[in-house]
């Protein structure tokens, strides 16, 4: 079974990291694209061979650009995702807690015998003792046949 154990402090130290990292992939982009739209005729010689060159620098600026642009995209969405799925992760954990405190008072109020008697006249729960007697007792009045013994080692 994967760990999905959850460190809040670890996660916290590292939160902001993604949507930092997001913002200076957009910073990037735009900066690759300005460079790119500089790439004007004017800048390169006449020469065919620095008119093509200017072309394939004018290309991939913008090209690195439009990449940078869609990789700060992915990452803001998964910066949401996480985010999604660390408080989905924190509800369950908060829900579990909350049955595990119900079952908990539960669990010490039938020790101390109220919901029983909640559950349970008083005949009802003299007629169930009676009818199912400690070990000890059964042993002693001699009709332990019939009359499970929980928790007896078996004779193997």
């Amino acid at each position: 079974m994967p760990d999905v154990a959850f460190d809040s402090e670890r996660h916290a130290q590292v939160s902001g990291d993604m949507s930092a990292g997001g913002g200076e992939l957009t910073t990037s982009a735009t900066s690759a694209l300005m460079i790119a739209t500089a790439q004007i005729f004017g800048h390169w010689t006449t020469e065919s061979a620095a008119q093509s060159m200017g072309n394939t620098v004018r290309s991939f600026l913008t090209s690195f650009s439009t990449n940078m642009q869609n990789e700060a995209q992915y990452l803001g969405d998964l910066d949401a995702k996480v985010a999604q799925a660390v408080s989905d992760f924190t509800g369950t954990e908060e829900d579990a807690r909350a049955a595990m405190a119900a079952v908990g008072t539960a669990l010490l109020a039938l020790n101390q015998g109220e919901s029983a008697h909640r559950v349970y006249s008083d005949k009802s729960i003299e007629q169930i003792t009676s009818e199912n007697p400690p070990a000890e007792t059964a042993d002693e009045s001699g009709d332990s046949e019939g009359t499970p013994s929980y928790g007896a080692q078996s004779e193997v």
